[in-house]
């Protein structure tokens, strides 16, 4: 499992001990496996508490599960991973639904710092039925009950 995780390969194309190698060789540091779990611990003087950095292994599988190995690892982020996979199990036309929807609130989000008016969402979900071929008191529901699915709500 060690062996695992330290030979992963990030996004940046190195693997993670050596990219652990290049930022912490000056400090004390170590590796450990704690069940299912391999841990990074370093100790930077300066700081309260050393940095601890975990992912979690299942099988074949390496999830990471606090920020940061998250941080150096966002693709292992397990309820990402959960959530892609739920969005890909969606029926087409609902997939293309939600894109679209959620596609539209983004633009407004960057554009408002987050914040999208009822009168934004109402011309969204008004769009979005009539390009779906949708009663629009059915898609608002029809929206949120997708989204719900996607980040495990239901």
């Amino acid at each position: 499992m060690l062996q695992m995780v330290q030979n992963y390969i990030t996004k940046d194309g190195v693997s993670i001990s050596d990219f652990f190698e290049k930022k912490h060789s000056q400090f004390e540091r170590k590796w450990e496996e704690k069940g299912n779990l391999v841990v990074y611990t370093v100790k930077i003087p300066g700081l309260s508490t050393p940095s601890i950095y975990e992912w979690e292994i299942f099988g074949n599988e390496i999830f990471a599960v606090n920020g940061k190995a998250q941080a150096i690892t966002p693709e292992l982020n397990k309820i990402i991973l959960e959530q892609q996979n739920r969005k890909n199990s969606l029926a087409p036309g609902d997939l293309e639904i939600y894109e679209y929807i959620r596609g539209a609130l983004s633009e407004i989000e960057e554009k408002q710092n987050g914040y999208v008016s009822d009168q934004e969402y109402d011309r969204i979900i008004n769009s979005a039925a009539s390009k779906f071929g949708l009663a629009i008191e059915e898609m608002g529901p029809k929206y949120n009950h997708i989204e719900k699915y996607i980040y495990g709500l239901n």
